[in-house]
């Protein structure tokens, strides 16, 4: 029960996470009538942004595959939930390159980011890591 219960909320950490990332990029630079569903709006933003804030929206996905590995982890003592938040991180991140275009430097952040931050989840935390609710 704690291997799904902490993957569940791995990934809700990391969708929260990688949205309010993405929100944040997108109010540094307007998009047109927040028009985030429209890929042709999005890209014309991708393609107008600075680089620093493609930057911050590329990396949303790894940082969310950190915190919601990490977390996963925890909760669970085990690893296994730390990659499959970052398995998901790299099927959703990488369907975002089939609609979006995107530099090759952000594609290859997309892609390998969350792998990177599920090996670092499993590193930070330790398999069978104590909770500190339990007596």
């Amino acid at each position: 029960m704690r291997m799904v219960g902490g993957t569940l909320i791995g990934l809700i950490g990391a969708l929260v996470l990688v949205t309010g990332i993405r929100l944040l990029a997108l109010t540094q630079h307007p998009l047109a009538d927040m028009a985030v569903n429209d890929p042709q709006a999005m890209n014309a933003w991708i393609a107008g942004a600075p680089i620093a804030l493609v930057a911050l929206y590329a990396a949303a996905w790894p940082l969310g595959a950190l915190a919601g590995g990490v977390l996963a982890s925890y909760i669970s003592r085990s690893h296994v939930p730390a990659w499959i938040v970052a398995a998901i991180a790299v099927l959703l991140s990488a369907s975002a390159m089939l609609t979006l275009t995107f530099p090759v430097w952000a594609q290859v952040v997309l892609v390998a980011g969350p792998l990177v931050a599920g090996w670092l989840a499993t590193r930070l935390v330790p398999a069978g890591a104590a909770d500190p609710t339990d007596g």
